[in-house]
């Protein structure tokens, strides 16, 4: 009986929907449309809301909803996807990579992403991601991660390598999750291979393995605006050893980022991040190895070494030039971390500030160039970064 009274109000559901036209779709399932059109009616029923909320799936670049007597009539433009990214950045502090990747974010036209990509260079890299936001057409969230790396890490201090080794590292993860509303919680295994190499002079860490269980919170109200984000996001990471080959202490860690992001006058545009993360060991070869990304920036890859960080990032973004298939935008940015470092030396109270420019396309899934010039106080420098491909 319940189980026909659950057919009931679920086909009872779906036809007070009427009539549901859907146009414009070459690649993306109408199924999956009409999936995601349920469930952002559950949160409104206004045509530009609605038209917003499928926006947010982030494969089209516009969306268009009518009212009729009969029902509804949804009009998509799809953006492309299927897209091969020549990765490429080069700055004055060392950092210099280049390599390709391949991502596609509609995977069987129901927004699966699958992204595989090979760096050489300062950074040597191989890594395939896959993750289904809406498994099997429900509120459920499936992903897989394999990534390789083979890099020389050096720890640096007030301009000198202090410490270093050669690492090589495979690590696999698969998680699981559920969404509620604006709120996604998965739950992750992942399983790490280290190995480590001598590096000039300095010790060599011992090899080992481990197996962790990991959870991360994801809560999300943003508006998808192609050249940015509007609204407030947090995304909180908690991973916790379950068994290691060695008797090194356990390597449980904790992290966090919260952004907000807001138009203002003449599309002007304020971005605010807090970020933060620590973990529970002194130990060198599980310390967070942070530098050259946002937070960081002016600062040699994998070059800062800590157990634990804090700090903002603050940007300024207004629009230059707007054309049908993309956006130029110019702007500033300041980051602020304090950063307590391992191996005894002082914590380290990090700023970096200048001035960027970026172009964001349309119709594609990524950005397309980005240059930077700035000073960090940690080098007591300036220093310059050119990105093809990549997100700063």
């Amino acid at each position: 009986m319940k189980l026909l009274l659950l057919i009931f109000f679920t086909l009872f559901s779906w036809n007070a929907l009427g009539d549901l036209k859907i146009t414009g779709n070459n690649r993306t399932q109408d199924k999956f449309i009409k999936f995601i059109f349920k469930r952002c009616l559950k949160k409104t029923n206004k045509p530009s809301e609605l038209s917003q909320c499928i926006m947010n799936e982030r494969i089209f670049h516009n969306v268009t909803i009518l009212k009729t007597k009969a029902g509804w009539n949804i009009d998509v433009k799809e953006r492309w996807t299927l897209i091969p990214i020549p990765r490429f950045e080069a700055d004055t502090q060392g950092n210099k990579y280049y390599g390709l990747g391949l991502i596609e974010s509609n995977l069987f036209g129901r927004r699966i992403i699958t992204y595989m990509q090979f760096l050489t260079g300062t950074v040597s890299q191989f890594s395939i991601f896959y993750i289904d936001p809406s498994f099997l057409l429900t509120n459920n969230v499936f992903r897989w991660r394999v990534k390789l790396d083979h890099n020389d890490l050096q720890q640096v201090s007030e301009n000198e390598f202090i410490n270093g080794f050669n690492e090589r590292e495979w690590r696999f993860n698969v998680g699981f999750g559920h969404e509620w509303g604006p709120s996604i919680l998965t739950g992750i295994v992942e399983y790490s291979n280290k190995n480590y190499d001598p590096l000039k002079n300095y010790d060599v860490p011992k090899d080992y393995e481990k197996l962790s269980l990991g959870f991360n919170f994801f809560y999300d109200t943003r508006d998808f605006k192609l050249s940015y984000d509007q609204g407030f996001s947090a995304l909180v990471r908690l991973r916790l050893q379950l068994y290691r080959s060695d008797e090194a202490p356990a390597a449980n860690t904790l992290s966090g980022i919260v952004n907000y992001t807001r138009q203002g006058f003449w599309d002007h545009i304020l971005k605010v991040t807090g970020h933060f993360s620590m973990t529970t060991t002194d130990d060198e070869r599980d310390a967070l190895k942070k530098g050259r990304t946002r937070g960081f920036r002016g600062t040699l890859q994998y070059s800062i070494w800590a157990k634990s960080y804090a700090g903002l990032i603050l940007g300024y973004d207004v629009p230059l030039i707007k054309w049908d298939f993309g956006t130029w935008v110019a702007g500033l940015f300041s980051d602020l971390t304090y950063i307590n470092n391992i191996n005894n030396l002082p914590a380290t109270k990090f700023y970096s500030g200048g001035v960027g420019t970026y172009f964001y396309l349309k119709k594609l899934m990524v950005p397309g160039i980005g240059i930077e010039y700035g000073w960090q106080n940690k080098a007591r420098s300036t220093f310059w970064a050119f990105n093809v491909g990549f997100t700063f």
